[in-house]
């Protein structure tokens, strides 16, 4: 099982980037969708992976877990009956699909809002770990009735917004989890950044995560980093330019943080009141191979430099 490891704000440091040529190899073109309040089969999946690990049934818990993220040799049903007891208070309150990938949201009552990851397969959805990771925000979301464009008031990731494509990691393969694999990335969220005084954009803030964003818990978010920390891995944080070629890029894929200079590989479009359209494709050397495509809302925005957006 991969450590989630938090998020933390590294100093900028300047790795080659070696652009991949635009024809050919482009981002998938699937598009991510929005399930029913109750996951329908995914949120089914889930029920039945708490019910197997509370039962200490290691084939059925087996069936319902991705191998490449969690082995079951050496568990003892007493091990697995731990997880149900920490997933068991759980409801589910929907998720979101892209093709063979999805995540279902969950919620207790603290409020504690989580998530997990699956793929699907012949013998359906397997998920990534048996275990919801998220994050606590309180009870209120922020009061939208004085600052309709702060964020996170106005943003909103899938289905409005659309990210399709991979990012293969290029670090060393581990015993545990073997060598990377291309993650499938669809969704995300962008943020105008604008100047304190003037009020003018600064930059373009983009979130782009392997799995999906709650809104629920986006509606409690403080600021885009801090929705990246949520998201925690993989995830992009892109800051984009105005001139929509040049920016940072920091990607965590749950074992390092790498922060880029973008030079090359980033074509942003935003000649569309409120939206963002990009692509992000360019073979970073140590870092991660990246073939993105999205199109973000961009009318959410929020204080460059400021604690929280104010």
């Amino acid at each position: 099982m991969r450590a989630r490891t938090a998020l933390k704000m590294l100093p900028l440091c300047c790795c080659p980037l070696l652009l991949v040529a635009c024809g050919g190899g482009s981002a998938a073109s699937a598009k991510t969708e929005v399930l029913p309040a109750d996951g329908a089969d995914l949120g089914k999946a889930f029920h039945e992976l708490v019910a197997a690990l509370a039962a200490g049934d290691k084939v059925k818990a087996g069936n319902l877990l991705d191998p490449d993220h969690w082995h079951m040799d050496n568990k003892t049903p007493e091990f697995l009956q731990q997880f149900a007891e920490q997933s068991k208070d759980f409801v589910v309150t929907g998720g979101k699909r892209h093709g063979d990938v999805a995540t279902v949201f969950l919620v207790n009552k603290q409020p504690y809002y989580a998530s997990l990851t699956a793929t699907r397969g012949a013998g359906g959805w397997r998920f990534d770990s048996p275990i919801p990771t998220g994050r606590g925000f309180g009870e209120n979301a922020r009061d939208c009735t004085e600052a309709p464009q702060r964020f996170p008031c106005a943003a909103a990731s899938a289905p409005d917004a659309q990210v399709s494509g991979t990012v293969l990691s290029h670090r060393k393969g581990d015993p545990l989890s073997g060598a990377p694999k291309p993650e499938v990335f669809f969704d995300g969220v962008a943020v105008r950044m604008i100047d304190g005084e003037s009020k003018k954009a600064k930059s373009t803030r983009v979130i782009l995560a392997a799995k999906g964003i709650d809104p629920q818990a986006l509606a409690r978010v403080g600021d885009p980093d801090d929705l990246a920390q949520f998201v925690n891995y993989p995830v992009i944080q892109l800051s984009a330019a105005p001139d929509g070629k040049s920016g940072t890029l920091a990607y965590f894929d749950g074992f390092s943080r790498r922060t880029l200079e973008l030079h090359d590989g980033l074509a942003l479009d935003t000649t569309t009141p409120n939206r963002v359209r990009g692509k992000l494709k360019l073979d970073a050397k140590d870092v991660a191979d990246f073939d993105i495509a999205f199109d973000l809302g961009t009318a959410s925005e929020c204080v460059d430099g400021g604690y929280e957006c104010r």
